[in-house]
């Protein structure tokens, strides 16, 4: 295996370190994990821990309904994370509605074409149009019905 200069820290030494800024960014994220998954057990929804400060617990929602279950269990959640983490005490519950846009697309499918009696009736209408384009596209469905 190459050497490794001693200008370059590795990972493994970096966490090693007691007071390394990669330490404490670790730690706490740790302490966030552990906070979400407390409070998981309490609301048993999706939310997500946003951020931890002076005694104040950012939560993330997508939907309002469960913001508002938060809300109601605020004290449940507050009482679990005093007996689980008493070094990071925490006072007040704040909690963000932030709604999820990705639908699922849905798959395209054929436009079922009309039967005979549609399509005569489909033509019989596209006489009285005086548009000429939605005359021709009337028709135009209508060709597709007498085909079946």
């Amino acid at each position: 295996m190459a050497r490794v200069p001693k200008s370059i820290t590795l990972p493994e030494r970096m966490f090693r370190q007691p007071k390394g800024v990669l330490r404490n960014i670790f730690d706490e994220t740790r302490i966030l994990l552990d906070i979400q998954a407390a409070v998981k057990e309490v609301v048993r929804s999706e939310v997500q821990v946003a951020g931890l400060e002076d005694g104040e617990l950012h939560l993330m929602t997508p939907s309002a309904a469960i913001a508002t279950r938060i809300k109601y269990s605020q004290k449940s959640i507050i009482g679990l994370l005093k007996t689980r983490r008493g070094d990071k005490p925490i006072h007040r519950v704040k909690v963000s509605v932030r709604p999820v846009f990705d639908k699922p697309e849905l798959p395209l499918r054929e436009a079922i074409p009309p039967n005979a009696a549609n399509a005569r009736q489909l033509e019989a209408a596209a006489v009285h149009v005086t548009d000429p384009e939605l005359k021709q596209a009337l028709r135009k469905l209508a060709a597709r019905g007498s085909k079946v």
